[in-house]
């Protein structure tokens, strides 16, 4: 639900800031499936360039390579 809203957020309402804010602890604790979506999710093309979106991605990517690769928020 939470990344759906961001999604809006960031596409249909045009409150970036809002959007990275729902995003953050979503972050925290998806997996590899949620966050190669991410990467290709047109809702996202207004924030995918904001630096504080690429800081967190990448630190999703990191923090779900040290678990082993593929857990996701359900498996933790």
């Amino acid at each position: 639900m939470r990344y759906n809203f961001a999604c809006t957020l960031a596409n249909y309402i045009n409150d970036k800031e809002a959007a990275l804010e729902m995003l953050r602890p979503l972050f925290e604790q998806i997996g590899t499936g949620l966050i190669n979506h991410t990467k290709i999710d047109p809702d996202l093309d207004s924030i995918r360039d904001d630096p504080r979106f690429k800081e967190m991605l990448a630190a999703a990517e990191a923090r779900v390579a040290s678990e082993g690769g593929h857990k996701s928020a359900d498996e933790k």
